[in-house]
């Protein structure tokens, strides 16, 4: 692929003559798609979405066709709502009322009538006093929800009120029980539900919900010195997702000042004097392009952001971290350019130079004031020296230079560097390895890398998977002390879950009623499944009645398919829970005289152990093998939680998937653009382990496999990739055997390389002060991937390389191996 590089090499320059030729309409040319992309932003607002099962579970994920049959069979009215029927977040405020924490006995029982009472007055005050200002038609209304106290039998997980079955097990958190009827004497924890009305007063609901979640998590002034408070409803995770976001903006400034003052740094060239004076040389300085370095992926990620807007793409205040990332990986280039860019001819001529730069990746001017730069050696003035001196023209440098020193040593001593000099000393020392072949330390670098890379995998197979909800949001926020409580009660037991049977069988039949009877022992069965006792099916409260009837009433079971249905339909006219128990079925009958049929149900399983997004995938993965198992019942399942279930069970596959088709990619263009196939194998073999490094790592440090995480590993890559393939190209391009092209490459680019990262990790710094997990997810991902990136591309890929190719590369293109040059070396000695 020799061809293919020449001619890569040819069009790039021809692309810098002609960027010079022409930079006032390029530049002109930047600045207008900046303009008209920018112009995207006017539908931000429209196009935000606050959605975060939009944002966190992919677009076919199974949970949408579930919740669809739950739509379809019982579709979300307000005339007729019901605590515990509900399957969507909408509408509601859900509150979680505890005891604040003793430091020594913990959080107290919440059914002392002390606490009782603190609550009763909170709910009062919420019901009564808590509302928000309606002007309609010219005339002012309050806002407010109504609740309805009645006294109920109070057992757990179900209790009764009258012959009406209430679910306690959502209500009472983490409660004590003290005989095998339910009745408890000790809990943590209340939960409170308010419903609010939608359709044409859903905003003024909204209000009325951030309102309560105002006022009953407000840290100045608590209201309540006994009682803290869980608040959640539907638009409390966007806000704390916002929330996150909005921390992020003056973090982003911070970053960019960070990287301007380092960029700005390390393009300031420090020359000695004749005078012996270090001074800082404004020719071969280049701050203003380091302040172009910065605004290009600024200008990068402003016209990305906005395009992507305009071509209807939603938003979510989640994305606010990529800019770190497109910032801190964008500005590395500038340092690869500007060693290209010194690596060229002074004495040529600034168009031919930005060819030859652009090709492989001054003259006198002043670097700010764009004047010719005093000469060091016409001037005594410390002030000129400090502020205008600088490089001139080195045909002028060479006729000063003493005859005690060659033009090449004067030159290779403004050039040499402390990496230069650290490069010839492991020159030096690669040349000692080659005249000892027994020296064997490349062996035990190898072998340190066997035992490196044995603990990454054992990382990788301990790795965690899943976001959780509780750590979507800012420790901060108040939705955080909601997944505290919730944590400690209700995710350990007391959820619950929707069961929809589509296919019913016929439940009088004896053989049917089998294997719908053992679908149900299999739900109940599992670790994730409460006790029969906290299930909530309307068929038991039924068969409980006809054995009341049969002993109190003596009336006899019924003898058919038909009376049993019959029988049922007449039941519900006169259960108690009624509204309740209908709310669970769907018959097909349109009149009363029809044979009644019951064409779909549904029943709701009580959950435990609930609690980690482990938790969530398996038990998801578990309800659905069940459902599978009984599909003649067509049976679908569904939590809240199985979006978030839905979107771990895609990680893993996706990582793989994305992985080898980043690594397939990357050979392919590696391939293509470098012409050594060996040192384009290289690259994928340092690529695949930097990956399995920064995933082994992850759970070192506490990093779950998230949505977060993958995305930006998968975003890392691409440094990784640029990382190693400049360095395999620099090999690729040099000349003499595999450790002298070694050398070469690191003296080359390993400068450029190691500023390149050290920026990327100084950028992503001030991350560490938000207190958010999915931002310190993103830093610690970041982080891994970068210092992997750098270990690998300046210490393994070299060594790979030189293991891996063999020969002698020789200035007319022609490789002969180490053997046959050591002939050609011999017979010309003799």
């Amino acid at each position: 692929m020799g061809w293919f590089d020449d001619k890569i090499h040819e069009v790039f320059y021809e692309v810098g003559v002609k960027v010079h030729k022409f930079r006032l309409y390029f530049l002109l040319l930047s600045f207008a798609i900046l303009t008209f992309c920018s112009f995207g932003f006017l539908w931000f607002t429209e196009q935000t979405t606050n959605d975060p099962q939009y944002v966190f579970s992919p677009a076919n994920a199974p949970w949408r066709y579930e919740r669809a049959v739950l739509t379809e069979h019982w579709p979300l009215d307000e005339e007729k709502f019901w605590p515990g029927k509900s399957y969507d977040l909408h509408g509601y405020v859900d509150v979680i009322a505890s005891g604040k924490v003793h430091p020594d006995f913990g959080r107290p029982n919440i059914l002392n009538i002390r606490y009782l009472d603190e609550v009763a007055r909170i709910n009062d005050y919420i019901v009564h006093n808590l509302t928000v200002p309606v002007d309609i038609n010219g005339k002012h209304y309050d806002f407010a929800s109504d609740i309805i106290n009645t006294q109920v039998n109070i057992t757990y997980p179900i209790g009764w009120r009258g012959t009406e079955p209430i679910y306690f097990g959502a209500l009472v958190g983490a409660p004590n029980l003290v005989d095998d009827d339910g009745h408890f004497d000790f809990a943590t924890a209340i939960r409170l539900t308010y419903n609010t009305r939608e359709g044409k007063v859903d905003e003024y609901g909204i209000e009325w919900r951030r309102k309560l979640a105002k006022w009953l998590t407000d840290k100045e002034n608590p209201v309540s010195e006994l009682l803290e408070f869980g608040v959640n409803h539907n638009m409390t995770l966007p806000e704390g997702l916002q929330d996150v976001a909005d921390t992020l903006a003056p973090k982003f400034v911070g970053t960019c000042a960070i990287l301007f003052t380092f960029s700005f740094l390390v393009s300031v060239v420090l020359r000695r004097h004749s005078a012996g004076q270090v001074m800082i040389d404004w020719v071969r300085s280049k701050p203003i392009v380091a302040a172009a370095g910065l605004m290009t992926p600024v200008m990068a990620t402003v016209t990305s952001f906005g395009l992507i807007l305009w071509c209807g793409c939603l938003y979510n205040a989640i994305v606010n971290v990529s800019p770190f990332l497109i910032l801190c990986i964008g500005i590395d280039d500038l340092f690869i350019m500007s060693a290209e860019w010194h690596r060229t001819n002074p004495k040529d001529s600034a168009e031919k130079r930005i060819g030859h730069t652009l090709s492989e990746a001054a003259n006198d001017q002043h670097a700010l004031l764009f004047r010719k730069a005093v000469d060091p050696e016409k001037t005594n003035s410390k002030l000129k020296l400090w502020l205008l001196s600088g490089s001139v023209n080195r045909q002028v440098v060479r006729k000063r230079v003493s005859k005690k020193v060659t033009p090449v040593e004067e030159e290779g001593s403004e050039k040499k560097s402390k990496l230069g000099e650290m490069v010839a000393k492991l020159e030096h020392t690669l040349e000692q390895h080659d005249e000892d072949p027994g020296h064997n330390a490349e062996e035990t670098l190898g072998d340190h890398w066997s035992v490196h890379f044995a603990e990454e995998y054992a990382g990788c197979l301990n790795i965690k998977e899943g976001l959780d909800p509780k750590l979507l949001v800012r420790e901060s926020f108040y939705l955080s002390k909601f997944y505290e409580i919730i944590d400690e009660t209700f995710w350990r037991e007391g959820l619950q879950m929707q069961v929809v049977v589509n296919n019913p069988p016929d439940l009088f039949n004896p053989d049917t009623r089998k294997g719908f009877d053992e679908m149900m022992a299999d739900f109940e069965g599992t670790q994730y499944t409460m006790n029969p006792n906290a299930t909530m099916i309307w068929l038991r409260a039924y068969e409980t009645h006809l054995e009341t009837e049969v002993h109190e009433l003596n009336i006899q079971k019924p003898n058919s398919s038909e009376d049993w249905y019959r029988r049922c339909r007449d039941w519900l006219i006169v259960a108690g829970g009624r509204r309740l128990w209908q709310m669970d079925m769907v018959w097909a009958n349109t009149s009363f005289e029809e044979t009644p049929k019951i064409t779909a149900f549904r029943f709701q399983l009580g959950l435990r152990n609930y609690r980690t997004p482990t938790d969530h995938t398996h038990s998801c993965k578990l309800m659905r093998a069940i459902a599978e198992k009984h599909s003649k019942f067509n049976v679908t399942t569904f939590h809240e939680y199985y979006p978030f279930a839905d979107q771990y069970l895609e990680l893993t596959p996706s990582l793989f998937q994305n992985m080898f088709m980043d690594l397939g990619t990357i050979l392919l263009v590696s391939m293509v653009m470098i012409p050594e196939w060996r040192c384009a194998v290289a690259i994928v073999l340092s690529i695949a382990s930097i990956n399995v490094g920064v995933l082994g790592f992850m759970s070192f440090w506490g990093v779950n496999l998230d949505s977060v995480s993958i995305i930006t590993v998968i975003m890392c890559i691409g440094f990784a990739v640029d990382l190693s393939a400049h360095i395999a190209y620099a090999f690729s391009q040099s000349y003499g055997n595999s450790h002298t092209r070694a050398v070469a490459a690191l003296e080359t680019l390993g400068w450029p390389v190691f500023l390149g990262a050290s920026s990327t990790v100084l950028g992503i710094l001030l991350l560490t002060l938000v207190d958010s997990y999915i931002v310190q997810i993103f830093f610690k991902t970041v982080f891994l991937v970068i210092n992997f990136s750098i270990l690998h591309g300046l210490i393994f890929l070299p060594i790979l390389l030189m293991k891996f190719v063999s020969g002698v590369r020789t200035r007319d293109g022609e490789e002969d191996n180490k053997k046959n040059a050591l002939e050609m070396e011999a017979q010309v000695a003799a």
